[in-house]
């Protein structure tokens, strides 16, 4: 179920920037520049170049001005995730270390720390989900 008051910041940009934070954390991300300026010089195949530019463009996100205090707590915390370390298979992202992040919300003494900390629970969600995923993927390919 997806609850949403009037006036509420939509999520979704959030989610994304997390997410490609994780993929590129795990070296996971995506860069095809240079295959589609190569094909755009010799006149590749128009729908190689669309697919190439499409995987790039997942590859980055946009976020505005509201969204940028919160990217940016997120990016101080990347360092700060608790572990699993499942011997023998891969590490499970848990999630980020709530006391450091409620410690430097309080020595920053933000207006807003309340609501910051809830939006950063949604991109700690989609970040472990996709660090998950990320090394699941990875172990069943070896």
């Amino acid at each position: 179920m997806d609850i949403r008051t009037a006036g509420a910041r939509p999520k979704k940009r959030l989610i994304e920037a997390a997410c490609v934070w994780a993929r590129s954390f795990l070296g996971a991300d995506v860069d095809n520049r240079a295959e589609i300026a190569r094909l755009e010089a010799i006149n590749g195949p128009p729908e190689i170049i669309r697919r190439l530019q499409e995987e790039q463009a997942d590859a980055a996100f946009d976020v505005d001005e509201a969204e940028l205090e919160i990217v940016l707590l997120f990016l101080r915390l990347s360092r700060q995730w608790r572990v699993l370390p499942n011997f023998g298979t891969v590490p499970t992202y848990l999630g980020l270390d709530l006391g450091v992040a409620t410690e430097l919300l309080r020595l920053r003494k933000l207006d807003n720390a309340a609501d910051l900390l809830d939006e950063l629970l949604v991109m700690e969600s989609a970040a472990a989900q996709t660090l998950n995923a990320i090394l699941g993927e990875r172990a069943k390919k070896k």
